[in-house]
């Protein structure tokens, strides 16, 4: 196996966990290359489940994993997450797990932040998930982050603090909220610094020995590409890079690092958080296909009985349904996230429905007002948020079969149509 990217062809949860999971038994490393702890991937390895949101999904097998500068780092949900796992019989040691040490934190500023903001939206809220993944990305490219390597020096931080204050104490004011307690912030870091600081390592060096040795590399990828700040549903985006480009800036490695691309696909689509979903189901078919789909979440609150939701679970969308698959997304950007190939899962779900009712998928529409993009047809979605949010798809029935054998992906006997969209 030669070094392999894995990322999301959609809008996230599609079951990258699972395969990253089969692959990484055959790799000699495992890399998580961006976003935050806003990821949610579900293992089940024998009779063992592991929900992961942070930590590399090599780690429930002891392969070396590696977090890389291209993660925003929360290190208190990192302590969290490595005492559920090694409560679970997961060893986890410096040896085996290596933080990059010019990771940015995510700090409890960011979180106050992101909740801040997102309330005071209105209906302009994107749905975050609230952890301040957003306002920690802010800080780094605003060179005012503080750093796994500034947890070693926190009497020397002075300086940098007086510049993350300055910004935050502003937007803080303007809230109506007090100024930080750097006392206080200073105490949390002190305390949390024990814990982080021996996985902390030069990630970019190690894995640049290992690629030198022939080893071979998983870069695991968050989230999918229709949520990069990029190339996603913007502003219904997350806040990093999602494309498999980012691997080798994430990790530190060349752009000839990521190897194979493999982009993972639903045999459906959900999303999460606010934004267009031109092909939403808001019915019984909808609500089914979550259910069937286990569609409830590794992270964020608890699910209402009977709604369906995507992986991630944001309480503040009012209709959380599948979609149809849309081949006119799944393309979409296909040049910068450069697929060489695709997998796609949860396709046994489409058998465990009554598909007499497929004809309801006539009337999927986005969250705006049932009408065409300024009149005309497109073959790719439209890059302006107002227009993704108007985008009718238009579909063309598929006969699977008729009075034959069923194939073996047939959903069920007799005359079966599915709908497929052909174009925006």
């Amino acid at each position: 196996m030669a070094n392999v990217t894995v990322i999301g062809a959609q809008w996230g949860d599609e079951g990258k966990g699972k395969i990253v999971d089969w692959l990484s038994k055959r790799a000699d490393c495992v890399v998580r290359f961006q976003g935050g702890h806003n990821a949610g991937h579900t293992l089940v390895v024998g009779n063992n489940v592991y929900k992961l949101s942070l930590l590399p999904s090599g780690i429930v097998r002891g392969t070396p994993s590696f977090i890389g500068n291209g993660v925003v780092l929360d290190p208190w949900a990192l302590r969290d997450e490595v005492e559920k796992v090694r409560g679970q019989g997961v060893d986890v040691t410096p040896d085996i797990l290596h933080v990059a040490e010019t990771c940015p934190l995510i700090l409890p500023i960011h979180r106050d932040l992101d909740a801040m903001r997102e309330d005071a939206s209105g209906e302009g809220k994107i749905g975050t998930t609230r952890r301040g993944i957003g306002p920690a990305y802010e800080d780094k490219v605003g060179r005012r982050a503080i750093r796994v390597c500034d947890l070693a020096h926190l009497d020397e931080l002075s300086p940098q603090l007086d510049r993350l204050c300055a910004h935050h104490d502003a937007l803080r004011a303007g809230f109506g909220v007090q100024p930080i307690d750097r006392e206080r912030l200073l105490n949390d870091l002190g305390e949390i610094a024990d814990f982080v600081l021996p996985f902390a390592k030069p990630v970019w060096r190690d894995l640049n020995t290992a690629r030198n040795q022939g080893k071979r590399i998983l870069f695991e990828g968050a989230q999918g590409v229709l949520l990069d700040v990029d190339h996603g549903t913007y502003p219904f985006v997350t806040s990093s890079n999602t494309v498999a480009g980012t691997a080798a800036g994430g990790s530190g490695l060349g752009p000839g690092a990521a190897g194979f691309v493999l982009g993972i696909v639903k045999a459906y689509t959900t999303r999460v958080g606010a934004g267009p979903f031109p092909t939403e189901l808001e019915d019984e078919v909808g609500r089914r296909l979550g259910e069937r789909g286990n569609e409830f979440g590794t992270v964020g609150a608890n699910r209402p009985p009977g709604r369906a939701a995507g992986t991630i679970f944001r309480p503040r969308r009012s209709n959380m349904s599948a979609g149809w698959r849309s081949w006119s997304a799944v393309p979409w950007r296909s040049s910068q996230r450069a697929p060489r190939g695709r997998t796609r899962s949860s396709c046994g779900i489409h058998s465990r429905i009554n598909w007499k009712i497929l004809p309801s998928a006539k009337r999927v529409r986005g969250g705006g007002p049932a009408k065409p993009v300024e009149g005309r047809e497109r073959s790719e979605l439209p890059t302006e948020a107002s227009c993704l949010q108007a985008n009718v798809s238009r579909y063309s029935s598929t006969i699977f079969y008729e009075n034959s054998p069923p194939p073996p992906t047939a959903f069920g006997p007799g005359r079966i149509v599915a709908y497929t969209p052909v174009g925006s």
